[in-house]
């Protein structure tokens, strides 16, 4: 996270996939080419280094996908929105590691994904939809937490998608680490407090927020498991998940 030069060397990286794909331990890199990929990365980023962000995009555009990016923005360790969060270029410990970067993140990444016909919300009002939690035990065999994963996870139903002849979007948003449910101050900040919810509204496009749990050492700060922490071959689990934004 800290030396990307030294220890994500994407030639050595490109390699690796493209040999993963050619074995079928992971899905075609073939399927990658014109999918759509968005990338924020703060250049005042403490946490992982904000040459990581550029990486990203580089291992992304190698295989053809088009990638949108914000690197411009003095913007710290956290979620960038445009009504809530610590001052953009400072710690967000407190406020659910969430910056006002006077810049809204989820709707600028739903753009590039989804389209112009992406309307701009209105992230000063609450949005009237339904928060609902589900229950996530029903994908997991055995225990979630044995995996780490909660019970519960949270799913927006937009006030336009409640009428289930209606044709809407589905999207998956990942908490980052330090940011499920279960956290002590968190509850439903990452949903309700980084746009997310806002856009849904605005868009209809119904957003399904799962969440981890604390597993002790080997996950202290309830992250999706982006390392290994479960099993060594990170690299070719079904489930993959980092900051989407």
């Amino acid at each position: 996270m800290s030396i990307p030069d030294w220890f994500a060397p994407i030639g050595g990286l490109i390699q690796f996939a493209e040999t993963q794909s050619g074995s079928g331990t992971i899905d075609p890199v073939a399927n990658l080419r014109g999918q759509k990929a968005y990338v924020f990365h703060g250049t005042k980023d403490y946490t992982v280094h904000p040459g990581n962000g550029a990486k990203v995009q580089q291992m992304y555009e190698h295989f053809g996908a088009s990638v949108a990016t914000e690197f411009s923005y003095d913007a710290n360790h956290g979620h960038p929105t445009d009504f809530y969060g610590a001052a953009c270029s400072a710690s967000s410990a407190a406020t659910q590691y969430i910056n006002n970067c006077d810049y809204n993140g989820v709707y600028e990444m739903f753009r590039h994904l989804y389209g112009s016909e992406i309307v701009q919300p209105n992230t000063g009002s609450t949005p009237a939809g339904d928060m609902l939690e589900f229950d996530q035990s029903e994908f997991v065999t055995g225990t979630p937490t044995s995996i780490s994963m909660d019970s519960v996870g949270f799913v927006y139903i937009p006030t336009g998608c409640r009428d289930r002849t209606k044709r809407c979007r589905v999207h998956i948003a990942f908490h980052g680490c330090v940011q499920s449910r279960t956290t002590a101050g968190i509850g439903d900040a990452f949903a309700t407090k980084t746009g997310y919810t806002h856009a849904a509204e605005a868009n209809n496009i119904i957003v399904i927020f799962p969440q981890t749990v604390a597993m002790g050492m080997t996950n202290p700060n309830s992250c999706f498991d982006w390392w290994g922490y479960l099993r060594s071959e990170e690299h070719t689990s079904e489930l993959q998940s980092h900051h989407d934004l």
